[in-house]
């Protein structure tokens, strides 16, 4: 059988496509369920402040302390927590943007935001080493997109079922602020718009450097990482 690091598979999780998301109308795992309001603003988690002034890899170090505890919950309560921090450092206004018809602002975000942990559950299950290579592997660059800011802070994710293994994923960032596109550059926050990993890109064992991007695509594999349970 192949792991899940010899697919050669490329995820775009901003796009929503995973699961239910892959067709328009409610997503049924919402029903019945409290989404609360999800806005640009600062917060504060994992000892971290994330107002204006939040550099790329701050906001990133939140994003990746949150889905380790998303993988790692024991219990529902423990996994809805997380959530609610990935909530926190999403670009709420760039992922709307991208909504499917049939669905709330909040129940699509909820659900895009909320399958960012599938993506990653075989890479950072397990203990507390397991994030702290992942953290030690961040690479961030800085560019501008159709004149917008944004940065793609780069992952060395290891394959715990294959030493030989592993993949290359970007964690995409923008700015966005608490009122909307009108509000002043430097008032607006960096927030997580999307997770992706490049196909037939794998880190050599002990390497430093990050392959460059391939590309992008909205497809997802159907063998794509779940999760079962919580």
């Amino acid at each position: 059988m192949k792991s899940h690091t010899q697919r050669g598979w490329l995820l775009l999780l901003a796009a929503g496509v995973s699961g239910g998301a892959a067709g328009c109308g409610r997503d049924a795992r919402l029903a019945g369920k409290h989404i609360r309001d999800v806005q640009v603003r600062a917060v504060e988690h994992f000892g971290i402040h994330l107002d204006a002034a939040a550099s790329v890899e701050q906001v990133v170090e939140v994003l990746l302390r949150a889905l380790h505890a998303d993988v790692n919950a024991p219990t529902r309560a423990d996994r809805d927590a997380a959530i609610d921090i990935q909530l926190d450092v999403c670009a709420a206004e760039t992922l709307n943007r991208r909504k499917h018809d049939g669905q709330t602002r909040e129940e699509w975000l909820y659900q895009v935001v909320s399958s960012w942990a599938a993506a990653v559950a075989h890479y950072l299950r397990g203990d507390e080493s397991r994030l702290s290579a992942v953290l030690g592997s961040v690479v961030v660059v800085e560019h501008e997109d159709g004149g917008e800011p944004v940065a793609e802070a780069r992952l060395t994710l290891a394959d715990p079922a294959d030493p030989r293994g592993g993949v290359y994923a970007i964690v995409r960032l923008v700015r966005e602020g608490a009122a909307g596109d009108s509000v002043a550059e430097a008032a607006k926050f960096w927030r997580v718009s999307g997770i992706y990993f490049q196909p037939g890109r794998r880190p050599a064992p002990a390497l430093d450097g990050i392959a460059a991007r391939d590309g992008a695509s909205d497809v997802r594999p159907a063998d794509a990482p779940s999760r079962q349970g919580l």
